[in-house]
């Protein structure tokens, strides 16, 4: 598994990216001066005419970044759940002015720049008055530029380098800041630094006139906490809490040619077992507080105490010496402390220590996962202090810290909690705060956001062959065509409640090999399919794909083709539709071959069979549609074969295709008739078996939204992509593949990626290149055994996809895709989105 990024005190950073609410991605820009950066789109573009507003945000912070002037705020889409990673690096060169900065702000938690294979750093050059909020970077870099305030975020590294001027760093969670020669005048104040790595938390190297002031500092292995060197001058070391260094290590390291420009007071240095050397000053080791102030006339108000500091547990006694002595006068000190609080004393560190006198919460909402932030104004003191969450859903949880005693504070004052909805819906969320003080009560209201289903009775939206829904005539290979999905289908629902589209997509006469993708109108073409196809063939497949802001979605053939599709159902905004219900394992309702569902015989040329589907087996009687997959096997003639609701006439339209003898499956969503009934006709002059295996079922109350997400490839055996190896594993016989799906898929920030968030995906999966015949299983692993069932038949060699919709394991949010031959097999599949 890969390991997340997390800072040094996880509570205080989750909290700081927290305090803005996630606005809609569907509402406008806030101004004409705000550029909105949202690499989770799928119609982000960096280079449209209107990139950066909210219709189409910007996909990279480089391009926001290329055209931000002077006012201008770009607002950068940090994620609900997990932080969204922006895998690239950054480089602001344009500036602002004192009354018009320009700012960079994320929404929601962290824009975490980089990814889990990429460093990333931002790089303010030869820019001035510029602002950088709620950023997460491996390193933040100011070259040569001024007036650049860096706060509230996580940074790994902070660097000021020569010719910058008036930089401020300020509440942020960093592990090192170097301020270089040549530059002038930079604040360093109320951060949280912590670091393990053999560098100073702090160094200053020949600059000049820096400020380190009320921060907290806590080294874990033989960095020093503050070490000014080179030269430098104008430095002012005030109201800080330092602790951690190893044994021999001093706290504070001025050389000699830096101690006649240095001024070093109202500091607390924590002394233990591990640290027992203050100040290094001058060349010289001072070991008490007393011989260091007699010998440098440097020290005055200092404190040397042995007590715990470390921001890894953050509990402070009241008679900790850091409450109420602080400079207030300090140079460089902020009118906040980490937290954003004003100042209510004069505290040393990079908290201030007021008692909790009240609250505020706000929610960030982004689909199913909410984000709520606690804002204490002031911290908790008293034995039982908790902060608890009650989220409206009958689900509660306490994100504070219970405390000991009636002298323990904890500096948590900013808190933050993550839930994951199960159903769309309007909640009210309350926060409980209890001290020695008072009980009090806070509540916010959110509305989730997802999908859900309003199916059809199968209706063709697009024939090429014969004009339908576009001009008459093969696409051209390497073109896309694109189709409403609502136009002249009875019981649509109207385009712009559409979230997605449930299509079985046919691909005819095609001129050579090839593929099909299927996506929104208005995004680019992504890396994935749909369906892929050899020369001449009649190929189906079903897919769930999310419809382009117009109601249309477009479709790409690789070569010269035909293409139909037919719309078996719609995804609509809001609660208006019925809610899924994946099946842990399928459930094999109907198998003409030996009787189940219905008789054991051949379906007949042009015949009909119905089988009850509501109140069957796993499936309720209340269901409305199901979600199954249909397999035809013995075929004595070429034709194809349709699913509906009973009750009406064949529609025309088509779910499985297939030619003389073969096994061909293909996923599909089919409406329950008023009886709980669904027909199967065979449209062919010879006869054919029919298999129907239930992955799941919809209700018109309950069951679990759909989030439609941009298609994305997670994985591929053929390069290692999902396997998180510079190794490829093809998947072995008999066997599941190699796969770390609940890790990939925590990068696009769409859930917390804790296990049970997740109840289903809708996957587009291919088998290619298999080492013999054999069938592709889609379950949820909860069970040992492989199910009865299939999703992909396959001969040897073969290339070969399928639409899979599979529950996930609640234990790990990953779905079993079994491979059940006696050869290996690559195997590629697609998120098309996902059920919560």
């Amino acid at each position: 598994m890969r390991s997340r990024r997390l800072a040094a005190s996880a509570a205080l950073l989750i909290a700081l990216g927290s305090a803005a609410a996630l606005p809609a991605q569907s509402a406008d820009a806030a101004s004409a001066t705000t550029l909105l950066v949202d690499i989770m789109s799928p119609y982000c573009s960096d280079t449209s005419a209107t990139a950066g507003s909210t219709a189409t945000p910007y996909c990279t912070i480089q391009a926001a970044a290329n055209a931000a002037t002077a006012g201008t705020t770009v607002e950068i889409f940090g994620g609900a759940g997990n932080a969204v990673e922006y895998p690239e690096e950054v480089t602001i060169t344009h500036s602002g002015t004192a009354t018009a900065p320009i700012t960079f702000e994320a929404i929601g938690r962290f824009a975490d720049i980089g990814s889990i294979n990429r460093a990333g750093t931002v790089t303010v050059k030869n820019a001035s008055y510029v602002d950088l909020l709620d950023l997460a970077a491996t390193t933040i870099d100011v070259v040569s530029s001024s007036h650049v305030d860096v706060s509230r975020s996580d940074i790994e590294n902070l660097t000021v380098e020569s010719s910058s001027s008036a930089v401020s760093a300020e509440r942020n969670s960093v592990e090192t800041v170097t301020v270089a020669s040549g530059a002038a005048n930079t604040d360093i104040t109320a951060n949280v630094i912590r670091t393990s790595l053999a560098s100073s938390g702090v160094t200053v190297n020949g600059a000049t006139g820096t400020d380190i002031t009320n921060n907290t500092i806590d080294m874990l292995s033989a960095a020093k906490p503050i070490a000014v060197t080179g030269s430098a001058s104008g430095t002012s070391i005030e109201n800080n809490l330092l602790s951690g260094a190893s044994d021999g290590t001093p706290e504070i390291t001025v050389d000699a040619s830096s101690a006649p420009g240095t001024t070093e007071k109202y500091n607390v240095l924590a002394l233990d077992a591990v640290t027992n050397v203050p100040y290094s000053w001058a060349g010289a080791a001072y070991t008490t507080l007393a011989a260091f102030q007699t010998a440098t006339g440097q020290g005055s108000q200092d404190v040397l105490e042995d007590f715990d500091t470390s921001v890894s547990d953050s509990l402070l006694t009241s008679a900790n010496p850091a409450f109420g002595t602080a400079d207030a006068s300090a140079p460089g000190r902020g009118a906040t402390d980490f937290y954003g609080n004003a100042w209510t004393g004069d505290d040393r560190g990079a908290m201030d220590f007021a008692q909790y006198t009240g609250a505020s919460v706000v929610a960030v909402v982004d689909e199913q996962s909410v984000l709520l932030n606690v804002d204490l104004k002031g911290l908790l003191i008293g034995s039982g202090s908790s902060v608890s969450l009650n989220w409206g859903d009958g689900s509660t949880n306490q994100v504070g810290y219970e405390l000991g005693s009636s002298d323990i504070f904890t500096d948590f004052s900013d808190i933050a909690g993550g839930h994951q909805y199960t159903s769309v819906g309007t909640y009210t969320i309350t926060a409980t705060v209890v001290d020695e003080s008072a009980t009090k009560t806070f509540t916010t209201q959110v509305t989730t956001q997802g999908a859900t289903y309003v199916p059809v009775t199968p209706a063709r939206v697009l024939d090429t062959r014969h004009g339908t829904g576009a001009a008459t005539g093969m696409v051209t290979g390497g073109h896309s065509v694109a189709f409403s999905v609502a136009s002249g289908v009875s019981g649509a629902p109207a385009a712009s409640a559409i979230a997605a589209v449930v299509l079985n997509v046919t691909v005819v006469s095609p001129a050579k090999n090839g593929f099909v993708t299927a996506y929104p109108d208005g995004a680019a073409l992504p890396t994935s399919s749909n369906l892929n196809y050899s020369t001449g063939q009649t190929v189906p497949n079903l897919t769930t794909v999310m419809v382009g802001q117009d109601g249309k979605v477009d479709l790409y053939t690789s070569a010269t083709a035909y293409l139909v599709a037919d719309v078996e159902g719609y995804y609509v905004t809001g609660s208006a539709g019925g809610g899924y219900h994946p099946l842990s394992s399928p459930d094999r309702l109907l198998d003409t071959r030996h009787g189940t569902g219905t008789a054991a015989k051949a379906v007949a040329p042009g015949g009909t069979i119905s089988l009850q589907v509501a109140g069957n087996g796993s499936i309720p009687s209340n269901a409305t549609s199901a979600a199954m997959n249909v397999t035809v096997v013995s075929g004595t003639a070429n034709g194809f074969v349709t699913a509906f609701p009973s009750g009406g006439t064949t529609p025309n339209s088509s779910n499985v295709n297939y030619r003389t003898g073969q096994t061909v499956a293909n996923m599909a969503i089919v409406k329950v008739g008023s009886d709980g009934k669904i027909e199967f006709t065979n449209s062919s002059t010879g006869t054919v078996q029919i298999i129907a295996d239930m992955a799941g079922y919809y209700t018109a109350a309950g069951g679990d939204a759909f989030i439609p997400m941009k298609p994305w490839r997670a994985l591929d055996t053929r390069n290692g992509t999902g396997q998180e190896s510079s190794l490829t594993y093809p998947v072995a016989a008999d066997s599941p593949p190699v796969w770390w799906f609940d890790d990939e898929f925590d990068g696009t920030g769409y859930w917390d990626g804790g296990p049970g968030q997740v109840a289903a995906l809708v996957l587009n999966v291919t088998v290619v290149s298999p080492a013999a015949n054999g069938l592709l299983v889609a379950y949820s692993g909860v069970s040992s055994s492989v199910p009865t069932a299939s999703n992909i038949n396959f001969l040897k060699g073969q290339t070969i996809p399928s639409m899979v919709m599979v529950a996930c394991n609640p234990r790990s949010d990953q779905p079993a895709l079994y491979n059940e031959s006696k050869g290996t097999t690559q195997l590629v599949a697609d998120v098309f989105g996902y059920f919560s």
